[in-house]
C-alpha cells in the first residue's frame, strides 16, 4: 500500500482526552483503509492536557497498550485479578498494558506540559457512528469514582454478559465492513 499514515486532527474523546485514530480499519470514520486490512490491531494518537485526569474507562474485549511519546504519565489501573487499584508512573518510551476488563485512568500531574501517547489496540478498536451518534464503541467510559467502583464490588451491569457484548461488537464490525465495501466497490461496467 503506497500511503503514509500520520496523526490527523485531534478530537475530544468521551473520557476527556484528545484522540486521533490514524490507523484503524474498523473505525467508521476512517475512509481510506479497507476493513479487512489490519483487523487484528489499530493505532491512535492521544493527548492528555496539563493538570488533567481522564474519566475511568474499561474495554471489555480488547487490550490497550498506552505508549508515552512525550511527557510523564500516571496510569491508575485495576485488572480482574487485582485486589485493589494501583498506580504506574511512565516516562517517554515506556508503555503500559491494559488487558480486557481492566479499569484504567490517565493522569497528567504537570501544571504546564501536555502528554502525547500512542494507543495500540488488539484486536482492532471498533468505533461505529451513525447519524444520531455513537452506535457502538469498544470502550465504556465511567462516571464512577475509584471509591464508588470499590463499594459496588467492581461490578458493572453494562458488562454482566460479555457474550452479548461480543455479539454487539461482531454486528458492528459487519455493518462497518458492509458499508466500507459498498462504498469502495468498483462501479459495474455496462
Amino acid at each position: 500500500m503506497k500511503r503514509i499514515f500520520k496523526v490527523g486532527e485531534m478530537f475530544d474523546s468521551c473520557d476527556g482526552t484528545k484522540v486521533s485514530p490514524f490507523l484503524n480499519p474498523l473505525d467508521s470514520n476512517e475512509k481510506g483503509l479497507p476493513p479487512q486490512l489490519l483487523s487484528g490491531m489499530s493505532i491512535a494518537a492521544g493527548e492528555i492536557a496539563p493538570d488533567f485526569q481522564s474519566k475511568i474507562q474499561l474495554h471489555p474485549l480488547v487490550s490497550v497498550v498506552t505508549w508515552v511519546i512525550e511527557g510523564q504519565l500516571q496510569v491508575r489501573m485495576k485488572g480482574q485479578r487485582d485486589r485493589s487499584p494501583y498506580t504506574l508512573d511512565l516516562l517517554p518510551d515506556q508503555a503500559v498494558l491494559a488487558e480486557p476488563c481492566t479499569f484504567f485512568q490517565l493522569i497528567n500531574l504537570s501544571a504546564s506540559a501536555r502528554i502525547r501517547v500512542l494507543y495500540l489496540v488488539t484486536p482492532a478498536y471498533v468505533y461505529e457512528r451513525n447519524r444520531s451518534g455513537v452506535r457502538y464503541e469498544d470502550a465504556l467510559i465511567l462516571n464512577e469514582t475509584w471509591d464508588g467502583l470499590a463499594e459496588d464490588g467492581w461490578m458493572l451491569p453494562q458488562f454482566d454478559d460479555l457474550a452479548r457484548v461480543a455479539r454487539e461488537r461482531e454486528r458492528a464490525i459487519k455493518r462497518i465492513m458492509t458499508k466500507k465495501l459498498t462504498h469502495t466497490a468498483p462501479a459495474a461496467r455496462t
